[in-house]
């Protein structure tokens, strides 16, 4: 209790203030480059923690996926000279993965599944699949047979899948989120000190600034949350309406895409009895929403889906009845 007093007592003296405003700065520091370098100078460790590797050495691309891959620049339209901004390469696990920025130095790297080179459910290779440290699936089971639905994308949802991936490659997500943790130390340092000075709480009880801290610290921290996961649910909303621009092959793909997505993760919660997605197959993250829902952005899908079908009846009709 002593060594504690003297402790609080040091950072109340000019001397504790400025290890304070150092201790601050660098923070801003390290929390800029854990969230920048990984998606910028570091991209080369972020590809090697994260692919796919067979035998020892990473997992290529097959033709097949790299014209699937070039199908999808040509759907986005994109240039010839920012398609070397894009490099894709075998991701582990059974999702879409992607990191970088086409606005950053190495651009974005698109992480292509294994599942991507499957055809046929009898091409999984079910002795070799392993869920969450689970090394026996049952494959006749309802979750099992669930899984292969999921697992399973023809060529127009690959291609969908890989066109989202690029888009978010095109964002300044990775900037926006290494500011927004960078402006959330200095409002909490900000703060803190502003209260400090102002109502000389470096005077009064300890107790009455460890409760300070807190909430301000509570505060910062739903702030931060709300600006970082407001601006991915954008950012997927952006992504899901540029993609539905793109005609009905891209409306139909999006809804079987999503719905092959939620099936895989309602196969993957039955199977293992994990936490990590709900019921419906949308990703479990408690008391945040770090995403668009998958629900939701399949059925933003179905509706545009129906009203392009209805709009083309309707077209039709029409036709029909002025001849």
């Amino acid at each position: 209790m002593a060594v504690g007093s003297k402790f609080f007592k040091y950072m109340a003296s000019p001397k504790g203030r400025r290890f304070t405003f150092y201790g601050t700065t660098t923070a801003l520091l390290c929390g800029f480059s854990i969230k920048y370098l990984p998606h910028s100078l570091l991209t080369d460790k972020h590809r090697e923690i994260v692919a796919l590797y067979e035998n020892g050495i990473e997992k290529k691309v097959s033709q097949v996926l790299e014209n699937r891959f070039i199908m999808a620049l040509n759907s986005l339209k994109i240039s010839g000279s920012e398609r070397n901004y894009f490099t894709p390469f075998m991701v582990s696990g059974f999702d879409l993965y992607s990191f970088g920025s086409t606005k950053l130095l190495n651009g974005g790297f698109v992480g292509i599944p294994i599942n991507f080179t499957y055809t046929a459910a009898d091409e999984i290779p079910k002795g070799e699949v392993i869920l969450k440290g689970y090394k026996k699936i049952e494959w006749n089971s309802p979750g099992g047979k669930l899984l292969q639905e999921g697992l399973i994308l023809n060529e127009p949802e690959q291609i969908f899948g890989m066109c989202k991936e690029i888009c978010e490659c095109q964002t300044n997500k990775v900037l926006f989120n290494s500011l927004y943790l960078v402006a959330a130390i200095l409002f909490y340092y900000g703060v803190t000190s502003t209260l400090n000075a102002k109502h000389q709480f470096f005077s009064r009880p300890l107790s009455l600034r460890i409760v300070l801290y807190f909430l301000v610290g509570i505060f910062t921290t739903g702030l931060y949350w709300t600006l970082k996961d407001g601006t991915q649910i954008w950012i997927d909303k952006s992504i899901d309406e540029h993609l539905a621009s793109l005609g009905v092959t891209f409306l139909a793909a999006g809804v079987c895409y999503y719905d092959k997505v939620l099936k895989k993760n309602q196969a993957i919660r039955a199977l293992t009895d994990s936490n990590e997605y709900t019921a419906n197959g949308n990703h479990n993250h408690l008391i945040r929403t770090m995403t668009q829902p998958l629900t939701e952005r399949k059925a933003f899908f179905e509706e545009r889906f129906k009203k392009y079908i209805a709009e083309e009846k309707t077209k039709a009709d029409a036709n029909q009845n002025a001849n």
